[in-house]
């Protein structure tokens, strides 16, 4: 049975993400691929977000494995990335299981251990990012943007319906059974809390901050749209390339945002494949790996 559904997936997979890049090669031809090329954002400083973008979650997991372990871990920029290209490229969760074998390396560590801190950092990591994504959500009903709900839900209601009471009751056994879950002091926590709420306010706001200096007349409310859906699309487990994805969406949603919607499509475009090339030289400049030793802090 294991293996059946193992070479599903491998079938699923790719198909998934061949479909999502035909919908954007149909799409991006319905608008003109001539009109978009020229409105391409040419400002060295949206490309350099990129990259801003991308490093502050390997940054602050270096910062948290060291406050969970007390132990520096060699190469642990080099790790994370790596970690992060398998979870955004390839398929969520895809980068915990490469973060596994890479722990389990390392002297004093071992195959529980490393299983014990990645499941710790998740478990406070869930917590925080469903709690923003549910203050995104309700900035998002609060400005009266509810079409873009209604839109994505209409597109496939059992799925989004049964996801969504999925996250809730996950995120609600996660918070009442926490101290069951982990061993975790409070102090440690509250520690890795915060390290994580600046994670997302930090992503956040380079984000909007990227697609500002591309549109700097767009309206507040169309980034919080923007910003709400990127965020859904990044909780939900097993996606093929939430980037892709969140590009695709994106275009079917240029019409609830006041602003050119040739000019949104070439940012939201451009974003996209500059996170793509990202992503590509970070898997190249990784391909070897340098486990070295554990020093103590």
């Amino acid at each position: 049975m294991r293996g059946v559904w193992s070479g599903l997936v491998k079938i699923l997979r790719p198909a998934a993400l061949a479909a999502i890049v035909l919908y954007l090669i149909y799409r991006l031809s319905q608008i003109g691929w001539a009109d978009i090329a020229a409105a391409i954002p040419t400002s060295p400083i949206f490309y350099l977000l990129s990259v801003g973008i991308f490093l502050v979650l390997p940054i602050c997991e270096v910062i948290n494995y060291r406050l969970l372990t007390g132990s520096y871990i060699p190469s642990g920029l080099k790790i994370f990335s790596r970690k992060r290209v398998y979870n955004d490229a390839i398929v969520g969760y895809a980068g915990e299981a490469y973060l596994f074998g890479e722990l389990a390396r390392l002297p004093d560590f071992d195959k529980r251990r490393a299983l014990t801190v990645i499941k710790d950092n998740n478990l406070v990591s869930a917590i925080i990012s469903n709690s923003w994504t549910i203050l995104l959500v309700a900035g998002l009903i609060l400005s009266g943007q509810t079409g873009v709900l209604q839109e994505i839900i209409d597109s496939a209601p059992l799925l989004v319906g049964g996801f969504g009471i999925f996250c809730i009751i996950i995120f609600a056994l996660a918070i009442v059974f926490f101290g069951r879950l982990s061993a975790l002091s409070r102090s440690k926590v509250l520690q890795l809390s915060a390290v994580h709420g600046a994670k997302v306010l930090i992503v956040a706001a380079l984000q909007v901050a990227q697609w500002s200096s591309a549109l700097p007349l767009a309206p507040a409310v169309t980034w919080l749209m923007f910003l709400t859906v990127q965020t859904l699309l990044k909780r939900i487990p097993g996606l093929p390339n939430s980037d892709l994805l969140f590009l695709g969406i994106g275009l079917s949603l240029t019409g609830f945002a006041s602003v050119d919607a040739v000019m949104l499509t070439a940012m939201l475009l451009a974003a996209t494949a500059s996170m793509q090339v990202i992503q590509l030289l970070v898997f190249v400049a990784t391909m070897r790996r340098n486990p070295g030793a554990v020093e103590t802090a």
